[in-house]
């Protein structure tokens, strides 16, 4: 009987011992996957061409998404046998993309040049040119891939037609030209010099102003003001926004005070107090009122 006493002890030891193990490695379990769940996720920098270029291509759609609320500016320039347009967009004063346009003779060139954090990643050059009045037309565009100041990738596709009505590059294959533009010497530099002297220039065509964006007021999320290209909109949720809430505007300064003047082409004028300015908050002072209207930057 102590014997079979002493088994059946047994035995029952051996069972909590085992339920005490199987319970202390499942905590173990949810401890570790606590752990996973709370470490930071770090992203991986891509290390293959391949995953560059969607990289890349990513931050193009970044940049053309941005463009809308960008600053835009924009300037001719005059030179020997033709002419250069300029057309930018800025965030802060800092390029986020930059067109240049040259026409000479039968020949027109557009580039493009796209930034990310004040780094270019992107260009893309465009080339139609005629033979003659008659024709024939011929259509290239070259895509320059850039990752960290490298040049990696290099397509171009092109096409002559007779008639350019039937100019359709899109279902033109690229061709992958990367190792012939590799041997050229200052390629991505060339671009940088380019589009900063670009840059330059349309920076010194900015009127001191506003920079583009939505305000949403802090008293009703469904009022706001929207400043675009020069114009200062007030806007209202659910409502159109007739032409007597468009304001041309002009900001002034007198014994260390921003003014600023709104007129609309109803002959209106609004005057108010600039009391603060920053990316995230723009507070007002309404001069004919004293009132104090306050919003705040829309993401």
């Amino acid at each position: 009987m102590k014997i079979k006493s002493l088994l059946c002890a047994l035995v029952i030891l051996v069972f909590f011992a085992c339920k005490t193990k199987e319970k202390k490695t499942d905590e173990s379990i949810e401890n570790t996957e606590i752990v996973i769940e709370s470490e930071e996720v770090v992203a991986e920098e891509p290390t293959t061409v391949l995953e560059k270029v969607g990289t890349i291509k990513m931050d193009y759609g970044i940049i053309e998404s941005l463009l809308d609320t960008s600053e835009k500016l924009q300037a001719i320039l005059e030179e020997d046998g033709g002419e250069t347009q300029l057309e930018g967009y800025f965030k802060n004063s800092k390029p986020v993309k930059i067109i240049r346009t040259q026409v000479s003779g039968h020949w027109v060139g557009k580039t493009s040049y796209y930034f990310m954090k004040g780094k270019l990643f992107f260009v893309f050059q465009q080339e139609t040119s005629e033979a003659s009045l008659r024709g024939p037309y011929t259509d290239k565009e070259v895509r320059f891939y850039v990752y960290d100041g490298e040049l990696i990738r290099v397509l171009e596709k092109e096409k002559t037609v007779a008639e350019i009505e039937k100019m359709e590059l899109s279902k033109v294959p690229n061709v992958d030209v990367t190792e012939t533009w590799k041997t050229k010497t200052n390629v991505v530099s060339g671009f940088l010099k380019a589009a900063k002297e670009s840059s330059t220039k349309l920076l010194e065509t900015k009127k001191v102003g506003l920079d583009n964006g939505r305000w949403i007021s802090t008293d009703d999320a469904n009022a706001g003001i929207e400043i675009k290209d020069g114009k200062f909109s007030m806007y209202y949720k659910g409502t159109e926004t007739g032409a007597e809430s468009i304001f041309d505007y002009e900001l002034t300064e007198h014994e260390g005070v921003e003014y600023l003047t709104l007129k609309n082409d109803t002959g209106e004028e609004l005057k108010y107090s600039i009391l603060e300015y920053s990316e995230d908050t723009f507070i007002i002072s309404y001069l004919a009122r004293g009132n104090t209207l306050t919003y705040t930057k829309e993401k």
